[in-house]
């Protein structure tokens, strides 16, 4: 039940301090987080880790990754906190290793500001998408309410909390009032220590669970909890005959709508991968070009086309596998 190093011999040493770490006492983990933000945290996903699990539960594995490299994790309140867990992965990033771990509970992950959430695949696929949708909505909102939603500050609740309870303190914080609140069912969460981010964040985070996202009035003042939409890449298909923007599309093909503002590439084709049911596949040596944050509005183009958008001004390429969708630098 030990998380142990992995290849002593031959790693660096802050990768086999990180490595006892994880194996220490519980005690560690009663230390107060010093979460990372921001570009530190950006940069911790990137950190080459490795782990071992033995029956361990998933919660309990999951914290101690958690404190030792300083990550926010969200566990949704639909995977089992307390199923064991058989797992080893090494010398990968920890973004991936996390991944490796949700992959096995039947999970998978998404990024929230500098929260890593991990949840049912359909919900995971698809949050990243909501979440832009949402600020963006907001951002067009009046200076007043604009300022009140896109407010970053940390929130932390304790144990046994309900997220009914949860929500109405959210909706003060916001200055907004829920028109229907009873849609929550009664729940009790674990403690919860959330890095600082935006108001609009916080509420998609809490409303995932639930399969819900939220609709904003137009003066920022009243919300309404909806069902979350259930595709993170809006698709269509190209009518025979039919022309237009996307010249290349071939009668019957799938063609995709997705808007970015100033998102992160690695972020962008990993949604994508997901939306065409592939894996994300690339190399350490691409890393630092998919941290770099791209901005468009593509609608009705071919998955080359989007794919194109996102990766050919950074130097990158792709390649369409019957699994996987690869990301290689451009020779």
């Amino acid at each position: 039940m030990r998380a142990i190093p992995h290849a002593a011999h031959n790693r660096p040493i802050w990768a086999i301090v990180a490595s006892i770490l994880l194996a220490g006492s519980g005690a560690m983990a009663q230390q107060p987080p010093a979460w990372k933000t921001g570009a530190a945290f950006t940069r911790q996903l990137h950190e080459i880790v490795g782990v071992t699990w033995q029956d361990r539960a998933l919660r309990e594995g999951l914290d101690r990754v958690s404190h030792v490299y300083g990550v926010t994790i969200f566990l949704d309140r639909r995977i089992d906190p307390d199923q064991h867990v058989d797992f080893a992965g090494r010398d990968i990033p920890l973004e991936e290793l996390l991944r490796q771990i949700a992959a096995v509970t039947h999970a998978e992950t998404a990024l929230i500001g500098s929260v890593v959430y991990i949840g049912p695949r359909e919900t995971a696929a698809q949050l990243g998408t909501i979440a832009v949708m949402r600020r963006q909505e907001i951002s067009r909102l009046p200076n007043e309410g604009k300022a009140r939603l896109l407010k970053t500050e940390p929130w932390k609740w304790e144990d046994l909390s309900q997220p009914k309870d949860l929500l109405r303190d959210l909706a003060r914080q916001g200055g907004t009032s829920v028109e229907n609140a009873d849609v929550i069912p009664h729940d009790l969460w674990p403690a919860v220590d959330l890095p600082p981010l935006a108001w609009v964040d916080r509420m998609t985070l809490l409303l995932a669970g639930f399969g819900l996202t939220f609709q904003i009035d137009e003066r920022g003042a009243s919300v309404r909890l909806v069902s979350a939409p259930n595709v993170p890449v809006a698709e269509s298909r190209q009518p025979a005959g039919q022309g237009g923007r996307t010249t290349k599309a071939q009668k019957g093909e799938k063609l995709y709508s997705l808007k970015v503002a100033n998102e992160p590439a690695g972020n962008v084709v990993r949604t994508i991968a997901k939306s065409v049911g592939k894996e994300l596949r690339y190399d350490a040596d691409v890393l630092e070009k998919l941290k770099q944050r791209v901005t468009f509005d593509l609608k009705d183009a071919t998955l080359d086309h989007l794919l194109e958008t996102t990766l050919k001004p950074l130097g990158l390429r792709y390649r369409v596998t019957e699994k996987d969708l690869e990301i290689v630098a451009v020779q």
